[in-house]
């Protein structure tokens, strides 16, 4: 078996020496040495041998040296050679043209090859045609790429043009041949380069300029050179004519592509990895990878080109004719349709344009989501046409049904940057494994050309997905529908299209509209990086990318949801479908599974056995990816029910804070274990601590009581009229207790006027902290009783006291660092929500929720299956139990072990001392009198604003120390606006020490804010007058009279609210506030900086300063302020009355009829009208809202234009609107002013009497409103320097003057009407109106016929003579007609009208004989 082997390998290398592997193809390649033969290998080792190889190894250092390790060469590929080549030419003949190098390249393959019978070998064909052109061509996984203008691009088979180079070729063997024939003797060259090197070069040399057009000729003449030469002998030819003719046969079947298998060979020799795509190739511009111009080389790896221009000089250039601006504002209407209220769709494929430019991944697919119509086939011209044609792909949706489909179409894809998928016919599943690796550039087997099959990725591509809203596909669909979705959510964005437009100017942008914000080109001008994050973190760019993407992840993976924002999302939908089931099956524990496949709700089949999806199978995932955990699976055919109505539970807690106040459902933990964990609560659980209590609010308490020391002493003080008057009324639910309480006083107290004072022991229990009031008190009555008690006191209350103080002992001692007792917080922050919510779903009140909630802290749980409840008992179960095993706390392991829950009690033993620290924080303060002690607060004295000042202070520092104390009721008799300045802690007070402080408020007022001015004058004066009024002017003299010299003085000027509030006021301000019926104080305020400092005769010793921003929106919302600046000014008067200490003023309540709509009114309305009397003694008129008072006649004083109302008296006025309205009926409808008194009595007033001088005020005011407007507009037209003076001339109570009226007439007849219609009137028709007659205001004219029987006469004139335009009806001219018409009225009319229409040719007239006979008399 040796023998034969060592023969074998004998023969094989006598046949590699005869026929070297790769030979032919090199020029001078030296001979490859055949390897060393390797002995056969030993035998394997059995048995015992094993040891002796072991025994071997251990001797190694006695072997002899392995041999060397000498592997043959291997054979250079063609594309190694073709190097070679090129390498030859650059170095031997650095000087030449490209082509003459590469014709002597040709010539140097040719000399070299070996050929046999003149036939060459594919590769000697294929190398001979890449010499010509290798540079341009490349070939990377079977697919062919050739450059050119800067770019690589892909072409389906080799296209050189070849035909001149080899022509020359040919003529240069020919002549190279002719050389050596002409030579004398036999000698022949060999056929090797070396033999004819000399002679190309030198036959090359003579024509290196027209070498092609020189041995083009030569061939073109030697066209049939073979045959002639050899005479038809063709063997006996030089191998040099033989070459060329073997080169004229090559080159006619390469040009009539006769020679397809070069390109197949030319993909399998050529091959190369792909480089990365680097920059982008314009039509005019190379842009490298940095995005900067660069000279343009096959060198760049450039595989991206767009056809159009980088430059808009060079497009215009190209294109002279465009119109740059026209062609811009097209391209942005289109966008602007294109993306309408999805700006930030448009912002996303910005980043996914530019990683398709850069060649990147973003392993995401874009899915366009919309209907017929909505521009997703517009959308696929602009990236056809931002990307160029070439580099854009469009497969059928069929690639992603069937494998093979994709094998055979999804090369059309590859290398692109652009790939879109057409719309799908119908609802179909797409090939999950082949999708997922086709977005996030996995190897995929596709066919490529000529039949090779190859490995494609197309990460770096932009692919986008059409599809409607009826034909979603679906990708993957497995149980878990979430991990599916959370897998596609990464791989895919939607967009959903829309169309818009986008503006520059912000302030056009409206939304309603569909016009937004244009994106300013340096913002789009992002970089990859910050492009991919975008892509990536869809959220970082707009929530709805995100909300679109998850909804169109869960319809990729089988679920049929709605889109977001037209419906309810996929966690919504999820968790209405577990509140519906839970709405909709009995309220039971456990519920079958048949009982859920009864409700119709839910998706799916009953029961299935082809695959689809089964109600049960539905209702299971939604529960399995619900927040809402109203279920839990108690075996494979029942699921455990929560026993709780959480529809009307989650409507009551939406609607006091939701989530905010009361968690959420990750918060409130399983509420099906807390529920078995958690025992009931029994009725009898606190019938120990209900004895103790009720022992303590009994008038003689318990006989402890009598024996414990006492703790603290308080002075009660009371208004004992007023709580006799309440118990003789026997409305008191602790009747005996208040009796007795009432008696103690009687005999105890000490009366001062309507009060009494009593002095009230405290004591404590043993192992209980609170104070505990000794015999009758107040600490002991209810909260009705203590509310007449003490009206002069403020209450206090820590509210929600035991589990604030259960919270801040958890936080002491280091016990809730890692919030682990999120819902007791919750509960201390929104206690009254908790309350509120209770009771609204139990359907109880407030109180009986607020001992539910209790019972919870005192150790038992709730009957109610609402989550937070069932938390909120646990933790304060585990709270206890932390609290009390603490060592600090060991002394009350002992205590109440008698009690079903002793560790409760313990509790509230701890906590009480804690509640009794609050109290006497309070207590024990210098400044507050407390005078009850109440369990969580108490009852204190407040009888000016310096105490409620001091208590809010005392309140504020125990809410920070301790736990928040409010202040629950304010007393009675303080109700200024200084007392809700500190209620509201508006103000900072610090305590000052003063001199001495004047009696006198408006004194002290003025000193605070001017302490330089000399107030003596004015102290004499209100000493002089301590009862009667002191007017402004000597207010102002009492302050001139202190520096008379001066020709300034300090005034007092009234300033109204606006005009202070609109600025910083700059000079010191009084402010008087009214306080009742002639009863004011004053006060005053003066600005420092930005702060307010506040002086008042109530808090002499404070400074008190407060924020302007927030003192001015105090004093706007209070109406019992009148503001007065104090400024140096000339002396002057003012029209208020001052008295010594008060502003005396007249309240009145006007009615205004007011109109609101049309055709109906709403009644009598109340408005508040304050009328003002001058002060000087010489006038003393009555201003009111728009009439002044004065000598018994009324006259205007408003602009009509100004006025809202319009008043006749001075109680009773009328809206404008009403006036407006009812006018426009009596002259448009005819109605009389008694029609629309009968019309408006069930509608205005309540009682027959209250309208009875409707018609007379009604009349009045109407006429009054059209005479103020008609002449308004006179006199601002002709006059209107003087305009107010003369409306001031209006009286109101008779408002047609015979001067204003004669005015009018002449006005409107000769001034405006000619005004407006001089030139267009050419026709005037006049005729007499006896139905339109007036009253007589002189005696009564004549009458024809027969006097009446009763000898009355009418007092009316005969109507009006009227000239009107018959085209506009308008009327241009009126007389009176106190006589019967005739024609001296007619022919007066006509005469004063034509002056003022000089284009008037006709008179219209019944009546013209008369005319003109009297014309003619």
């Amino acid at each position: 078996m040796s023998e034969s082997v060592g023969l074998t390998q004998e023969i094989e290398m006598a046949m590699d020496a005869d026929y070297p592997d790769g030979a032919h193809l090199q020029a001078s390649s030296p001979e490859v040495q055949p390897p060393e033969i390797d002995a056969p290998p030993a035998k394997r080792l059995r048995g015992r041998d094993l040891f002796r190889a072991f025994s071997d190894v251990q001797r190694s250092a006695h072997l002899a040296p392995p041999p060397p390790d000498v592997r043959p060469e291997q054979a250079k590929s063609l594309l190694d050679v073709w190097k070679n080549y090129r390498t030859w030419g650059s170095n031997n003949y650095p000087n030449l043209p490209v082509h003459v190098r590469t014709m002597m390249e040709l010539m140097n393959c040719i000399a070299s090859m070996n050929v046999s019978n003149y036939q060459m070998s594919t590769k000697q064909k294929l190398l001979l045609i890449m010499l010509v052109a290798g540079e341009h061509w490349r070939a990377h996984d079977r697919q062919m790429f050739y450059y050119e203008n800067g770019v690589w691009k892909m072409k389906p088979s080799l296209t050189i043009e070849v035909w001149d180079l080899f022509l020359a070729v040919e003529g240069l063997l020919l002549t190279v041949s002719e050389h050596f024939e002409d030579q004398e003797g036999d000698a022949r060259p060999a056929w090797n380069w070396n033999a004819i090197r000399d002679v190309v070069s030198d036959t090359i040399q003579g024509h290196v300029h027209d070498a092609l057009h020189f041995f083009g000729n030569v061939a073109k003449e030697a066209s049939d050179h073979l045959r002639q030469v050899t005479s038809n002998k063709a063997w006996k030819a030089l191998w040099l004519r033989r070459c060329a003719d073997m080169l004229a046969s090559f080159r006619v079947n390469w040009d009539s592509n006769k020679v397809q298998s070069l390109s197949k060979l030319f993909l399998l020799e050529w091959d190369t990895p792909l480089p990365k795509s680097q920059g982008v190739c314009f039509r005019d511009v190379y842009l490298d990878a940095d995005w900067k111009p660069a000279s343009k080389s096959p060198s760049n790896d450039c595989y991206m080109h767009v056809d159009y221009a980088f430059y808009i000089e060079n497009l215009l250039q190209e294109y002279p004719n465009i119109n740059l601006q026209q062609h811009q504002e097209g391209l942005r209407l289109f966008l602007e349709s294109l993306y309408f209220q999805n700006e930030h769709i448009f912002q996303v494929k910005l980043c996914f344009l530019h990683a398709a430019f850069k060649k990147a991944c973003t392993s995401k697919m874009i899915f366009e989501i919309g209907k017929g119509g909505d521009g997703k086939g517009m959308e696929a011209y602009l990236d056809r046409a931002v990307l160029g044609e070439d580099q854009s792909a469009t497969l059928d949706c069929g690639v992603f049904l069937d494998r093979q489909e994709f094998r055979k179409s999804a090369e059309f894809a590859w290398n692109k940057a652009n790939v879109r998928i057409q719309e799908m016919d119908q609802h179909a599943r797409f090939v999950a494994d082949l999708w997922k690796r086709f977005i996030v550039d996995e190897e995929i087997d596709c066919r490529v050309n000529y039949g090779f099959t190859s490995k494609r990725r197309f990460g770096s591509s932009m692919k986008v997905q059409e599809l409607n809203f009826e034909n979603i596909p679906t990708i993957e669909e497995c149980r878990d529908r979430l991990q599916a979705c959370e897998h596609l959510k990464r791989r895919i964005v939607c967009f959903r299209m829309g169309k818009a437009r986008f503006v520059l100017d912000d302030h056009a942008v409206n939304y309603e509209h569909g016009v937004f914000r244009l994106i300013p080109q340096d913002e789009l001008e992002n970089s990859l990086d910050e492009c991919l994050k975008m892509i990536l973190d869809l959220s970082h760019v707009h929530e709805d990318l995100v909300n679109d993407t998850n909804w169109l992840a869960s319809r990729l993976s089988g679920w049929n949801g709605p889109p977001p924002g037209t419906d309810i999302d996929l966690q919504t939908e999820n968790d209405e479908l577990i509140t519906i089931v839970h709405r909709k099956t009995p309220m039971k524990t456990f519920i079958k599974e048949y009982v859920i496949s009864k409700v119709e709700d839910i998706p799916g089949a009953v029961q299935s056995t082809r695959g689809r999806r089964t109600k049960l199978q539905f209702f299971l995932s939604a529960l399995d990816h619900s927040t809402i955990k109203l279920f839990r699976q108690h075996d494979q055919h029942a699921v455990e029910k929560l026993l709780v109505d959480w529809a009307s539970l989650a409507a009551a807690m939406d609607a006091h804070g939701g989530a905010l106040a009361f968690g959420q459902w990750k918060d409130w933990g399983c509420t099906f274990d807390l529920r078995h964990l958690q025992q009931e609560w029994e009725s009898n659980l606190f019938v120990d601590l209900q004895n103790e209590c009720q022992g303590n609010v009994t008038h003689h308490g318990s006989l402890s009581s009598q024996i414990r020391p006492t703790v603290a002493t308080l002075q009660e003080t009371v208004d004992l009229e007023a709580l006799q008057a309440y118990l003789e009324s026997g409305s008191d639910r602790r009747t005996s207790q208040l009796r007795a309480y009432v008696d103690r006083h009687a005999s105890e107290g000490v009366r001062v006027g309507r009060f009494s004072t009593i002095s009230v022991e405290y004591y404590k229990a043993p192992n209980y902290g609170r104070l505990l009031a000794r015999g009758p008190a107040a600490q002991k009555l209810t909260r009705e009783a203590r509310g007449k008690a003490f009206p002069h006191a403020i209450e206090i209350d820590a509210a929600c006291c035991h589990p604030r103080l259960l919270l801040r002992k958890l936080r002491d001692m280091g016990l809730d660092e890692a919030g682990s007792f999120q819902m007791l917080r919750l509960f201390c922050e929104n206690y009254k929500s908790w309350r509120s919510v209770l009771a609204q779903y139990l359907c109880i009140d407030v109180q009986e929720a607020k001992k539910e909630l209790i019972r919870i802290f005192y150790g038992g749980n709730s009957r109610f299956d609402i989550p937070w409840l069932r938390k909120l008992g646990e933790e304060v179960q585990a709270a206890a139990h932390l609290i009390l095993q603490d060592h600090r706390h060991t002394h009350l392991s002992d205590l109440y072990n008698d009690r079903r829950h002793p560790e409760f009690s313990r509790l509230c033993s701890l906590l009480s001392f804690d509640e009794a620290d609050l109290l006497d924080t309070i207590r024990t303060h210098a400044h507050v009198k407390m005078e009850v002690a109440l369990f969580d607060g108490g009852i204190v004295s407040c009888t000016s604003v310096q105490d409620l000042f001091w208590l809010h202070r005392a309140c504020a520092e125990t809410s920070h120390n301790i736990i928040p104390v409010e202040i629950k009721s304010e007393p009675q008799s303080m109700k200024t606006f200084l007392h809700m300045l500190v209620c509201k802690n508006i103000v900072n007070m610090m305590e000052v020490e003063i001199p001495s402080t004047p009696a006198n408020c408006l004194l002290f007022a003025v000193q605070g804010v001017a302490p330089h001015v000399d107030l003596s004058s004015l102290r004499q004066v209100l000493q002089d007058k301590p009862e009667s009024s002191l007017s402004a002017h000597q207010f102002n003299e009492a302050l001139a009279d202190a520096d008379s010299a001066a020709d300034t003085a300090w005034q007092l000027h009234c300033i109204p609210k606006d005009e202070l509030l609109s600025v910083v006021p700059a000079h010191p301000i009084l402010c008087h506030e009214r306080s009742g019926e002639c009863q004011g104080h004053w006060w005053s305020f003066v600005m420092i900086e930005d702060e307010a400092r506040l002086f008042d005769s109530e808090i002499p010793s404070f400074e008190v300063t407060a924020r302007w921003e927030t003192f001015a929106s105090a004093l706007e919302k209070s109406d019992a302020l009148t503001f007065f600046e104090l400024k140096q000014m000339h002396l002057k008067t003012t029209f208020f009355e001052l008295k010594q200490m008060h502003l005396k003023t007249e309240m009145s309540m006007s009615e205004a009829y007011h109109l609101q709509g049309r055709g109906r009114a709403d009644g009598p309305e109340t408005v508040l009208h304050q009328p003002m009397r001058c002060g000087q003694k010489s006038c003393q008129a009555s201003h009111y809202y728009n009439f002044v008072w004065s000598n018994g006649i009324k006259t205007n004083s408003l602009d009509p234009n100004q006025a809202e109302y319009i008043f006749v008296t001075a109680n009773t006025g009328f809206h404008v609107s009403f006036l407006a309205y009812h006018d426009a009926l009596q002259f448009r409808g005819y109605l009389s002013k008694h029609a629309i008194a009968w019309s408006q009595t069930n509608a205005l007033w309540a009682d027959d009497h209250a309208h009875a001088r409707f018609h007379k005020d009604y009349a009045l005011a109407r006429l009054l409103w059209n005479v103020m407007s008609e002449l308004s507009v006179m006199w601002k037209s002709t006059m209107p320097s003087t305009s107010i003076q003369k409306l001031r001339t209006i009286r109101v109570d008779d408002p047609v003057h015979e001067g204003h009226l004669r005015d009018f007439h002449r006005w409107w007849q000769t001034i405006e009407t000619p005004h407006r219609m001089s030139q267009s009137v050419k026709e005037i028709a006049v005729d007499g109106h006896e139905k339109i007659a007036t009253k007589c205001y002189h005696e009564a004219p004549a009458r024809g016929g027969r006097p009446r029987k009763d000898g009355h006469v009418k007092l009316f004139y005969n109507g009006w003579f009227m000239a009107t335009h018959p085209g506009t009806g308008v009327i241009l001219g009126l007389f009176e007609m106190k006589d019967p018409e005739n024609s001296d009225v007619a022919l007066n009319l006509v005469q004063n009208l034509l002056p003022h229409y000089p284009k008037v040719d006709a008179v219209l007239y019944d009546r013209a004989c008369s005319i003109f006979k009297k014309k003619e008399g």
